[in-house]
């Protein structure tokens, strides 16, 4: 296939989800990724694979005319794996990058959204799935039977999760602890963490899919209570009733029966979604 190449994270922001699709992608494709240090790199390559072409860093690369140009010149393959909303979205510039990185003429962009796959379709949806290199040893088996919410709550393109959070004690008996996430906490910690609840919250933040934090708690044995608009479940069939318990208005929770819930384990990882849908088929 020769020369994969990766944009990379700054020093300053790290995502596990980065590095689980590296990890997950190196083991598919039986090769290390190669991280990009400059623009004359790409030039030599016959792939350049993006996750979340919204990231500043990538995003500067991806709507930068020179760039552009550079790659549609030297027919280079554009795969992008999308992880923000980009239609009617929250933030105006995710169209506006759109509209920009359309001009990539060999481009391949897997959606997770989906009413943004509604409106432009997707060869598959985008999943954030776990590499099954990935690995958590601490099993406990002494949860807290409580649900903990960790993650991002300030600013205004998350008003659906505040009203979730400020309004969930009217529907569920059980303790909520909520967590600020200000990404400080190291992601072995943060597993850990999660790891001593029963339950983890996970209302909707300004997309329609499932993220990372519903397959991070299943990978620790906890349980993810998922909130869902009704478009996600053709997509998203993970939200059957075998893993998590599962809410589209608060009013669901209150009729669920958190304590007789006894989840199915959750054994697909990314390195199988990609043989499922013949990722390699989309390169050269």
């Amino acid at each position: 296939m020769n020369s994969i190449l990766w944009t990379q994270e700054t020093e300053n922001y790290k995502s596990s989800l980065y590095s689980n699709f590296r990890i997950a992608l190196s083991a598919y494709f039986n090769e290390e990724l190669t991280n990009i240090s400059s623009v004359s790199q790409v030039s030599s390559c016959k792939n350049l694979i993006v996750v979340d072409e919204h990231f500043a860093p990538h995003r500067d690369l991806l709507t930068n005319s020179k760039f552009i140009n550079m790659i549609n010149k030297n027919q280079v393959k554009v795969i992008i794996f999308n992880t923000e909303k980009i239609y009617n979205s929250y933030w105006n510039h995710n169209l506006k990058t759109q509209k920009k990185i359309a001009k990539i003429k060999n481009l391949i962009q897997i959606l997770s959204d989906v009413e943004d796959i509604s409106l432009q379709g997707t060869p598959f949806a985008n999943k954030q799935y776990l590499s099954n290199s990935l690995k958590f040893l601490s099993d406990k088996e002494n949860k807290k039977n409580e649900i903990i919410f960790y993650g991002q709550v300030k600013g205004s393109a998350y008003e659906n999760r505040r009203k979730v959070l400020s309004e969930f004690s009217k529907n569920v008996e059980l303790p909520l602890k909520i967590i600020e996430s200000n990404r400080s906490l190291d992601y072995k910690d943060y597993l850990d963490l999660i790891s001593n609840y029963n339950y983890v919250l996970n209302p909707l933040g300004a997309g329609s899919f499932i993220n990372i934090r519903y397959f991070e708690t299943l990978l620790v044995r906890s349980i993810p209570v998922q909130q869902f608009t009704n478009n996600m479940l053709d997509v998203y069939k993970e939200l059957g009733s075998e893993y998590s318990i599962n809410f589209s208005s608060l009013k669901d929770l209150s009729k669920s029966n958190f304590s007789n819930f006894s989840p199915k384990k959750f054994n697909f990882y990314l390195e199988d979604y990609f043989y499922e849908n013949k990722l390699n088929s989309y390169f050269v």
